[in-house]
């Protein structure tokens, strides 16, 4: 698990790097949203109903599931027809 970090690319450039769940200003990183739960529950105490769902891109940018889809859609790496994206949809 890593907590995002900030970096500075073209929004041209911009693609999904990390599944991600946002508590409070904290961003907590992975591959798998049910995965970093699992660890900030047993790091944090943090229940996965307190936290934002969302992605991490490359830009260092936290999005939510939606933008997130549409993101990694334009980058390429995923297909038409998902609006809502899911992990595993991204990192196989």
């Amino acid at each position: 698990m890593k907590e995002g970090k900030k970096e500075k690319k073209s929004a041209a450039e911009e693609k999904i790097e990390f599944a991600a769940l946002k508590y409070k200003e904290r961003v907590f990183t992975g591959k798998r949203h049910a995965l970093i739960a699992e660890k900030i529950y047993e790091d944090f105490k943090i229940m996965l109903d307190e936290t934002e769902q969302g992605f991490v891109t490359n830009n260092g940018r936290f999005v939510n599931r939606s933008e997130a889809a549409k993101i990694a859609f334009k980058a390429g790496q995923i297909g038409p027809g998902i609006y809502s994206l899911d992990s595993y949809q991204v990192f196989p």
